[in-house]
């Protein structure tokens, strides 16, 4: 399957739930089967889970739950696809804002912010001490607009990160759990809850193993299995009566496996210049470079990787409309004016004392990478 093929994208989600809330109020360009007058969505977001990996659960027999639910017309599952690049910073700003990066301005894990502070970690554990933040609206502050009453359930450890201070800075309904199994019993509450609204459910578990494992590993399919499980007691323990209720599962990105690893730092060796850690992602690092720079650059990455990378101006993926069909003249700085990308299946290891343990990655724009799974639930 190509994932330009596909008939949604994770930017239309968020909208066609707003949608579905307001009567109609909120446009979407994704069609989905809660209609407007639906009482409440659980938007649960399973990190690191792409489409190919639910198909060949299905085939395994891993998600007998969900496959009952499929069968029975209950539910329905479609591919997706994600943005690029696709990593989880970019990924849920653009789910949470309804927006493509080129609007919103996360556009990779490691960006530009201001002349002061040059380098932002979205996924450091501080809470954001730049202040970075995104250049369209929240979902809590979408939520609050269309009065609709708006909760967010993720684990403890991620409550005081900076891309959850990126991402929900007006939230104060903020759920936590610090086992994974206490995920269950906060879904079914929220199922359960009589008030309408919007519940937004982060999930990051998957892709730990994904990295550390890769997918259709063991340690993936006993994650998917439970995964499963919990979509089958929700299914089962929605009991109240009344307007529809909705779970939608849907991910960030996908997976791919990884065949080798890049030393970045060989590139530093011969140019100083370079930074340590350029803006960016795993597969991508943008750089701020002028023309006999870039030259020198080009030479050097053949000379020691060959046809493994591409260099090319930061203006050609603008172009291209993978950022959306609209760039902010603010975001064109964000990434550096020059991209060094691997090719599929190679990841960049920047630190020559720590060699990367990563059997699966992603950032880039493979199938497995870019399309995700869209399941729709009804559970009353």
């Amino acid at each position: 399957m190509s994932w330009d093929s596909c008939a949604g994208a994770l930017p239309d989600v968020v909208p066609a739930a707003l949608r579905a809330l307001t009567e109609g109020r909120v446009s979407s360009a994704l069609s989905t089967r809660a209609e407007p007058g639906t009482h409440r969505i659980l938007l649960w977001l399973i990190d690191g889970l792409g489409y190919d990996q639910v198909e060949n659960a299905l085939d395994f027999g891993l998600m007998p739950h969900t496959a009952s639910l499929l069968a029975s017309g209950c539910a329905a599952l479609r591919p997706i696809r994600t943005v690029f690049p696709s990593v989880t910073p970019v990924a849920l700003a653009s789910l949470l804002t309804g927006s493509w990066p080129g609007r919103h301005g996360l556009v990779g894990r490691y960006v530009y912010h201001s002349p002061e502070i040059p380098w932002v970690d979205t996924l450091g554990r501080r809470a954001n001490p730049a202040g970075f933040q995104l250049l369209e609206p929240t979902l809590d502050r979408e939520t609050q607009r269309w009065h609709v009453p708006y909760q967010v359930i993720m684990e403890e450890g991620l409550r005081d990160g900076a891309l959850t201070r990126i991402l929900h800075p007006l939230t104060d309904r903020i759920a936590t759990y610090v086992s994974p199994l206490a995920l269950e019993p906060r879904l079914i509450e929220a199922a359960n809850d009589t008030q309408s609204g919007l519940v937004y459910a982060y999930w990051p578990h998957l892709d730990a193993v994904n990295h550390v494992r890769g997918p259709f590993s063991r340690d993936w399919s006993d994650e998917i299995t439970m995964l499963d499980r919990v979509i089958g007691s929700l299914a089962a323990k929605s009991t109240l009566g009344g307007a529809p209720v909705w779970l939608w599962v849907v991910a960030d990105h996908g997976h791919q496996r990884v065949q080798t690893f890049l030393p970045y730092w060989q590139l530093r060796r011969q140019m100083p210049e370079l930074p340590v850690i350029p803006w960016g992602t795993d597969r991508m690092a943008g750089l701020a470079l002028d023309g006999a720079a870039a030259q020198k650059l080009s030479r050097l990455a053949a000379q020691l990787f060959g046809d493994q990378v591409v260099l090319r101006p930061a203006e050609q993926l603008f172009a291209t409309g993978e950022m959306g069909p609209e760039v902010r003249p603010e975001v064109r700085g964000r990434l550096g004016n020059w991209l060094l990308e691997t090719v599929d299946g190679v990841v960049w290891a920047w630190d020559p004392d720590r060699q990367p343990q990563r059997a699966a990655n992603h950032g880039g724009r493979s199938a497995e990478e870019m399309t995700i799974p869209f399941l729709e639930i009804r559970l009353r």
